[in-house]
């Protein structure tokens, strides 16, 4: 526990009204979209296949039994059936669909969280927030990312939940602003100061009881349908134990399946960096080799000596390179927005880096003009639509 004279001196700008001190504890941050490609990347080592921009329209079903999926690819257009023993649904928000098929009642209560980005100088702060929010007392937190500051999340039902991207509604910047100016009154933050915003949908797994959304459980379920094992609810950080509960139930029909936890790494290790990747630093050749894992080689080559960061960001120009050369980028959206996260640090979306970045797409993607335009006018719509500030 912290004093008031220490809270404000770790705190400059805090509120000081009735504030008796503060009570500190340690947590950790993740760049989720980072940590969904490194265990991407090390299961297609280990042997499996990933199948990008591959969806599933409906299972196929034997005798009541599941016995695989019908999947579509939506870049080539063609349609494929798929055999399985097992077919696992991680689908978060999305995992009545499927059990939907099998009659099975619904279980999923969506949940949208939105987020404000600031630009760390407007909010200076070096440590996270929680607080309680003056109008409804739910917990709301103020944290620095990435260079950035970010305030989030809000909590509402978001039963249209469908395949688009979702975004911030209108109310819900006010109710961010109203939280963080009355956290920091000096800053007197307002819409012009945000950079980006963002939304997801959590899968909450629904009591039934009508409570309030923050009331809800966060723990994660399990559904054994006679050949498709559901999996929904939980959190990311518990990611590694939610996964091995998924092998237990799995085992039933691949007896060769080990879901217990033998205490091995989430990842393997990376035994050796490149010289041009140590000479960053420690700081960054943690969080590099983090990121990449054994991929942090192909990194080095791409930058080729330059490690210069895109303005106003901690990305490298040479992630950009790598993403589009080896991580499976087919719009620009998964560039700047699921590889790299400059969709979000930077104004416009990046606008102001524009020729740069179509350099690097016609280069490595082989992008004719024509093409880059497509593409950067279909970006730009949905940066507008969904990352950005709802217009008044």
């Amino acid at each position: 526990f912290q004093n008031k004279q220490d809270a404000l001196y770790d705190l400059p700008g805090l509120n000081s009204e009735g504030l008796l001190g503060a009570t500190r504890f340690a947590d950790a941050l993740t760049d989720d979209a980072r940590l969904v490609m490194r265990v991407l990347q090390e299961a297609q080592s280990d042997g499996a296949n990933i199948l990008n921009y591959c969806q599933v329209d409906s299972l196929i079903t034997q005798a009541g039994k599941v016995g695989g999926v019908n999947v579509s690819d939506k870049v080539s257009g063609e349609s494929y059936a798929i055999n399985a023993r097992v077919v696992v649904s991680a689908t978060g928000a999305w995992a009545d669909k499927l059990r939907g098929e099998l009659g099975k009642e619904k279980k999923i209560r969506p949940l949208r969280g939105s987020h404000l980005i600031f630009p760390s100088w407007r909010i200076p702060s070096a440590q996270t927030i929680s607080m309680s929010h003056p109008e409804d007392g739910r917990s709301v937190f103020v944290y620095p990312w990435e260079g950035m500051t970010v305030v989030g999340t809000t909590d509402l039902d978001n039963p249209e939940a469908d395949l688009s991207e979702p975004y911030i509604r209108k109310e819900e910047v006010q109710y961010l602003l109203h939280g963080v100016n009355h956290l920091y009154p000096g800053l007197k933050l307002s819409t012009s100061d945000v950079i980006s915003s963002f939304a997801g949908v959590r899968p909450i797994v629904s009591s039934g009881g009508g409570l309030n959304p923050s009331s809800e459980k966060r723990d994660h379920s399990i559904w054994d349908d006679n050949g498709l094992v559901t999996v929904s609810g939980g959190k990311l950080t518990t990611f590694r134990l939610i996964a091995l509960d998924v092998l237990t139930a799995a085992n039933h029909y691949l007896k060769q399946i080990d879901g217990r936890d033998h205490g091995r790494p989430i990842f393997n290790q990376v035994k050796e960096l490149p010289g041009s990747v140590k000479n960053l630093g420690a700081y960054w050749s943690r969080r590099l080799s983090g990121f990449y894992g054994k991929d942090v080689w192909h990194l080095s080559e791409c930058a080729q000596g330059d490690w210069s960061l895109v303005p106003g960001s901690n990305t490298f120009w040479a992630q950009l390179v790598f993403s589009a050369r080896c991580e499976n980028v087919v719009h620009l959206d998964d560039l700047l927005l699921r590889r790299t996260r400059i969709g979000l640090f930077l104004r416009g979306g990046g606008i102001a880096y524009h020729d740069r970045i179509k350099g690097i797409c016609q280069q490595e993607l082989n992008w004719s003009d024509t093409q880059w335009q497509d593409e950067w006018s279909r970006y730009q719509e949905l940066w507008k639509h969904s990352y950005s500030i709802p217009t008044p």
